[in-house]
């Protein structure tokens, strides 16, 4: 699997949270958001209950945000 570089900002709260997550997991903080990601994804391709969390505006992750 390539992989790309990408900065993000968190709050320190969502921050904290996942490098205690991380630990939890054994994991690094870059694999736990991957982990988490992920799931969500998976969740939204087999129908899982992750939609409501992880797309409140309803909107389908295959639709195009600006259509050409």
């Amino acid at each position: 699997m390539q992989t790309k570089e990408f900065k993000i900002r968190l709050p320190e709260d969502l921050k904290a949270w996942l490098e205690n997550r991380s630990i939890r997991n054994f994991r690094s903080m870059n694999k736990e958001l991957v982990a988490l990601l992920s799931a969500i994804r998976d969740g939204e391709e087999n129908g899982a209950n992750f939609e409501k969390l992880a797309n409140p505006s309803g909107i389908s992750g295959d639709t195009p945000l600006f259509p050409t």
